[in-house]
């Protein structure tokens, strides 16, 4: 089995100064389980509102999600568990850019469990934006990108 990496680096203050984006949310009773835990595929779940609202704060919703010839894939998501999260807890989910390529950009989240200030999960993930049409990644208008660079300063 191959070793997990810590994305959280050198340490958790640095690591949760670097995100400038967050969003709330509070656990729904449908996203435990049977032991009162927070479902395993609800991370994923929060990750993908994450996702949605920094792109509407950085009015990229037009761009990435109602285009007519483009549209956005996830290309690949990971999570890392590192604590419980139980029903009606109140979380933050912190989401950043952190590489801008040619046809995708890597997102990094971090799940905070917002009473104890524990962090309970931390994920990454790849977006690639597609042709429609040809249904291949094609390249981030330099557009998005910029607006993208403007918002994260450590890119």
């Amino acid at each position: 089995m191959p070793k997990i990496e810590n994305i959280i680096q050198p340490d958790k203050e640095t690591w949760l100064k670097k995100f400038r984006f967050s969003t709330d949310t509070r656990v729904r009773f449908c996203e435990t389980d049977a032991f009162g835990h927070l479902n395993n595929v609800s991370y994923f779940i929060y990750f993908e509102q994450a996702r949605l609202d920094y792109f509407r704060e950085l009015a990229l919703t037009e761009k990435l999600l109602n285009d007519n010839q483009l549209y956005i894939v996830t290309a690949d998501l990971y999570c890392q568990f590192l604590g419980e999260v139980y029903f009606d807890e109140e979380l933050e989910v912190k989401l950043r850019t952190t590489k801008l390529g040619n046809t995708s950009f890597d997102l990094e989240y971090g799940l905070i469990r917002k009473e104890k200030g524990i962090v309970a999960a931390t994920g990454r993930g790849a977006i690639v934006l597609v042709d429609k049409h040809s249904h291949k990644s094609t390249p981030l208008p330099d557009d998005l990108k910029n607006i993208i660079k403007e918002y994260e300063p450590e890119l």
